[in-house]
């Protein structure tokens, strides 16, 4: 096996502001990453601190000259910088001692930029350019502000602004390079108060954030600005991580001149939380971005999910559907009117489920159209509470560490075994590239069309492992929900009874969605369908084989 190759690294800040006054930190960061990533060794490093790469002269650069010292001696075989403008802004002084490193063999690299190359003309062109600064100064300077901010919100620090929603400013302690004190978040205890009661009547009730939004503008609950509550305002609130103390960096991005908003796939976001910033737990904000995507109206219309109206006076809206013909079962009313003694007429109206399917001429449906709250209400509650009553004598405790293992040994072991996969790809991938400027040169054992078609057919096998890995990722996630769903009924069984009886309407709703999967109703009897996790532990009761989950109308 060939010898790593020996790095060194070059940082430089100028006398300019850059992010926070000194981003050598960040340079250093990104330049070892880098050279992990290539499985090089970094075996010097040089730092210069206000010194102009354009005002002054690279031969009167102290630290500079040790590079090129170092190099003379063969001290190091590449010379990596974060971008190439931390060599030099003057062009031909940058590209004079550029051509002197690589004609010592050395190779020069920026972690942002790749591989310097001085080969052909229009090499030397593209050099200049990077040299010269013809590309805007404010582009390099957005490069290494993302940097800093992407680096500052994996390792978790605040990156400073307006505080979100439930939080304030206090003092850390801490001063920057400049002697001013930096600033913390720190939770506030008034609106953090206001930020969990959000978050719950999503988690317990189902509330959308228009109804969260009349809600607390009905209880007169004041914005930060004393204003009324908006839709765009609770959205914001509802899907920001910092609220499971996770602060995150690119939750959206700028392009083509507008800022549109990133998928949480990605969001930079720290690995552990910071405990001190936990206002809602991490399984009630994932429960609550579950539900909100299933309540996207492209997942509705596509009819990807059922969804459940809290807004319905039935309990089961969302949850039915036609046996006769699969539409879905909606809300409608009948109105009864009577007249009193008096001469009074009374109206009431009442509620029903109806099958949208026929009564809209959808469907060949030979069904019912209307069928009654109260009977199919019923029905379904007396099948609950059947169900319920099975479930208690199954050892739960035991059946949720055996699903956890086997996720361990079965899903997690494997996404280990092809992130492994991967990084040996991406290793090949690596060892291909390095050979095209051999293949170029007719020195490669691979002739650049060959090597252009092991190089593609790299890729491909990368593209389809991140597709495996991805698919396998999302079964995770869903095992896991429905661990944490097996535990939490786990933990209500004994008072289920006795919670949904005293629940509030859109309680009780949030309470039947997390058990049912499906109400299937048929004009002579009702299907209830439960979720795959439950049907999964009945299956561990011997005495059910048999046993129907059918109840006559």
């Amino acid at each position: 096996m060939a010898d790593k190759m020996r790095v060194a690294c070059l940082y430089r800040v100028s006398t300019k502001k850059q992010v926070d006054q000194d981003d050598i930190p960040m340079q250093k960061r990104a330049c070892r990453e880098f050279a992990n990533k290539q499985e090089w060794e970094i075996v010097r490093e040089y730092s210069e601190k206000g010194i102009s790469g354009y005002k002054i002269s690279m031969e009167d650069r102290d630290e500079f000259q040790r590079v090129m010292k170092d190099a003379k001696k063969g001290l190091f075989d590449v010379l990596l910088v974060f971008m190439f403008d931390r060599i030099g802004r003057q062009d031909i002084e940058s590209l004079y001692y550029s051509e002197i490193l690589i004609k010592m063999g050395i190779k020069i690299w920026s972690a942002k930029e790749g591989e310097l190359s001085l080969k052909s003309f229009q090499d030397r062109i593209m050099a200049s350019i990077k040299f010269g600064g013809a590309r805007e100064e404010s582009e390099k300077i957005s490069i290494r502000v993302s940097e800093k901010h992407e680096q500052m919100a994996k390792d978790g620090y605040y990156r400073g602004g307006t505080p979100p929603y439930g939080y304030s400013h206090v003092k850390s302690g801490e001063v920057n390079k400049k002697g001013k004190e930096l600033l913390k978040l720190e939770r506030d205890i008034n609106e953090s108060a206001i930020v969990s009661e959000i978050f719950n009547l999503v988690y317990e009730f189902g509330y959308g954030a228009n109804r969260i939004a009349k809600h607390l503008n009905d209880k007169k609950v004041p914005t930060r600005n004393g204003g009324g509550w908006s839709t765009a305002t609770l959205n914001t609130i509802l899907k920001n991580p910092i609220y499971k103390g996770y602060m995150a960096y690119g939750k959206r991005s700028a392009k083509s001149g507008s800022s549109i908003n990133q998928s949480r796939d990605n969001w930079i976001t720290p690995d552990t939380p910071d405990e001190e910033l936990v206002i809602v737990s991490a399984e009630v904000w994932d429960k609550v971005q579950e539900m909100r995507t299933k309540r996207n109206p492209e997942n509705v219309s596509k009819k990807k999910e059922l969804v459940n109206p809290t807004k319905s006076p039935l309990l089961l809206t969302g949850l039915t559907r036609c046996g006769h013909c699969g539409a879905a079962i909606s809300t409608t009313y009948n109105y009864k009117s009577w007249t009193l003694a008096d001469g009074t007429v009374q109206k009431k109206r009442l509620p029903k489920y109806r099958c949208s399917g026929k009564a809209l001429n959808a469907t060949n449906c030979d069904g019912q159209t209307i069928y009654s709250q109260e009977k199919i209400e019923g029905i379904v509650l007396k099948q609950v509470n059947i169900y319920l009553d099975k479930l208690k004598q199954v050892d739960l405790t035991s059946h949720i560490e055996k699903r956890k293992k086997a996720n361990e040994k079965e899903i997690v072991s494997k996404l280990k075994q092809l992130q492994k996969q991967i990084e040996e790809y991406y290793q090949e991938l690596s060892v291909l590239n390095n050979e095209i400027p051999k293949a170029l040169m007719g020195k490669s054992a691979f002739k650049p069309e060959l090597l252009n078609s092991l190089i593609e057919q790299k890729n491909q096998e990368i593209s389809t492992m991140n597709v495996e890995i991805t698919a396998l990722e999302k079964i995770e996630r869903e095992v896991n929900e429905q661990t944490r769903s097996i535990e939490m009924i786990q933990k209500h069984i004994p008072v289920w009874s006795d919670v949904f009886e005293n629940a509030l309407f859109e309680k009780k709703k949030m309470m039947l969605q997390s058990l049912i999967e499906k109400v299937v109703i048929f004009k002579d009897r009702i299907r209830v369908q439960f979720k795959p996790q439950f049907e999964e532990i009945m299956k561990l009761r011997k005495q059910m084989s048999g046993e129907s989950a059918t109840l006559a109308v």
